[in-house]
């Protein structure tokens, strides 16, 4: 029996975009962090471009449609479902330092990272962001990603919280 891919090929940019659309920008995204714990995380449709183009320089102009991303976009939700996957703390370029309110998640199977940010809502609610998502087609991307701290949801609420006061 063969299984189905995950991947979304053959597609042109202007209808992955609508598949981002649908899927995460207009439906009620979650992050789960344990079976009985969520999160919900916005998506907003400027955040595709972002995401899903990238520098054919390295200048950090993203003028290029990254096909091998977009076909990766349905597995943005399976990241987002998996509590027992990888996840690690952001990293903070400027600071140097790891970013408690970044998570990035890996899907190991497509080199695929998924990066969501945390902030307290006006509720005081922990809600989520979709910042990007990209391959780690580099020999050193995972191993530099898995050198973070592990993700932990108890350390992001207390620090949430001190932040707040």
């Amino acid at each position: 029996m063969e299984i189905p891919s995950p991947l979304q090929q053959g597609m042109s940019p202007e209808e992955y975009k609508e598949l981002f659309i649908s899927e995460y920008c207009r439906s009620r995204t979650i992050f789960l962090v344990s079976p009985d714990t969520s999160i919900r995380v916005e998506f907003r449709p400027s955040m595709f471009e972002h995401a899903f183009f990238e520098s054919s320089d390295r200048s950090g102009a993203k003028d290029i449609f990254s096909a091998k991303r977009a076909e990766r976009m349905m597995l943005i939700s399976s990241l987002l479902d998996d509590v027992t996957g990888e996840r690690y703390f952001g990293w903070d370029k400027e600071a140097k330092k790891d970013n408690i309110k970044r998570c990035v998640m890996v899907h190991n199977s497509f080199d695929f990272l998924v990066v969501i940010e945390f902030f307290l809502s006006k509720s005081d609610e922990i809600r989520g962001r979709f910042i990007t998502c990209y391959v780690a087609d580099s020999w050193d991307t995972l191993p530099k990603i898995k050198r973070h701290a592990k993700w932990d949801f108890t350390f992001l609420r207390e620090r949430l919280a001190v932040e707040k006061k």
